[in-house]
């Protein structure tokens, strides 16, 4: 272990105690040996979201379904209550090539769970797939 007094102009108490790395050691071509510290290997990168709005529906038999919508506009045609439940899905939509069906209930967007005020549960959807390119 090694101490850092570095805050501490008298040489007084370590303010941190850092842990050396291991050395490598390397036969050079002159025959010299040199140490160079060893590198831990970097983490793994997080793996990527999914783009694109995720909506958790409810089924009719009580099931749920993930859907992630990539583009816009969606093509649903929402009940004008909470919780928001599919009317209707239109023709040659986005809804409709990943399969949304009438009566699926929205629960959660993002994993965020809707809303019971209709304003606001409104405001999750259209955050959600503002950003999201024209079909």
């Amino acid at each position: 272990m090694l101490a850092c007094g570095c805050c501490d102009t008298n040489g007084g108490t370590p303010v941190e105690e850092v842990t050396s790395l291991p050395r490598l050691k390397t036969l050079e071509e002159d025959g010299r040996i040199s140490e160079t510290p060893e590198v831990p290997p970097a983490a793994a990168p997080a793996p990527m979201k999914e783009s694109g709005a995720t909506f958790t529906f409810k089924l009719p038999d009580n099931t749920s379904k993930e859907v992630v919508f990539r583009a816009k506009p969606l093509g649903l045609d929402f009940s004008k209550s909470t919780p928001l439940v599919v009317k209707a899905v239109k023709k040659d939509s986005v809804a409709e090539d990943v399969a949304v069906q009438s009566q699926w209930e929205v629960t959660h967007v993002n994993g965020e769970e809707m809303p019971t005020d209709l304003r606001e549960a409104m405001t999750v959807l259209l955050k959600a797939v503002k950003d999201l390119p024209p079909k």
